[in-house]
């Protein structure tokens, strides 16, 4: 016999307060969960974060994982701020540019990775108090290597960060620190990546 339905009961953020029930079927993943609380409690999608037991739910896990046996569930949902999910999903859509945005908005951590998945050489736009992002600097350099000319001076010598680059684009070596372009492993990569590489590292 299959795994019975779900009843999922959403509480809201902090305060614990009910919100409603809705139905959830084990073969159903986290984003039918999301329409379900949509069309049954109007809260919009793109606005609903949900925990449960303490993990954030991610859009494709389906429910008959998340949830095991457990036929009464209790959600958890932080309602994010329209205005900032709307950025964010333009950003996304390429309907709106990084230096579009105010400073206070600019300086948030989530707008900027959005900013920088969609175009990585955002990441020269990035603000001072986040050029030591490891992640931001990862993001960009593994969606066009060459965006390692705007990573900070410490990612140009980090290792996983310059053969990440090199693994996209060959010819980013020539922004790699110096030791890193006689590095046997970050030349080996680049040169696989494309063969005028060869040019730009320092042989030993």
């Amino acid at each position: 016999r299959g795994m019975a339905s779900y009843a999922v009961r959403v509480v809201f953020g902090l305060s614990g307060a009910v919100l409603g029930v809705v139905p959830g079927e084990p073969g159903s993943d986290v984003s039918d969960l999301k329409w379900a609380i949509e069309s049954r409690l109007g809260i919009p999608d793109r606005e609903q974060r949900l925990i449960y037991d303490g993990q954030v739910l991610d859009g494709n896990e389906l429910l008959g994982e998340v949830f095991g046996t457990c036929e009464d569930v209790e959600v958890r949902l932080i309602r994010l701020d329209a205005r900032r999910v709307q950025t964010l999903h333009d950003l996304q859509a390429g309907r709106l540019t990084l230096l579009e945005l105010d400073a206070e908005t600019q300086s948030d951590r989530d707008v900027l990775l959005a900013a920088v998945r969609r175009d990585p050489l955002n990441l020269r736009h990035v603000p001072a108090e986040h050029r030591g992002d490891r992640e931001l600097a990862l993001v960009a350099v593994q969606g066009m290597g060459r965006a390692l000319e705007f990573a900070g001076e410490e990612f140009r010598a980090d290792r996983d960060v310059v053969i990440a680059a090199v693994k996209k684009d060959g010819l980013a070596v020539r922004f790699a620190a110096d030791g890193l372009q006689r590095d046997p492993e970050v030349a080996s990569e680049a040169v696989r990546q494309n063969g005028w590489a060869l040019e730009l590292v320092h042989e030993e």
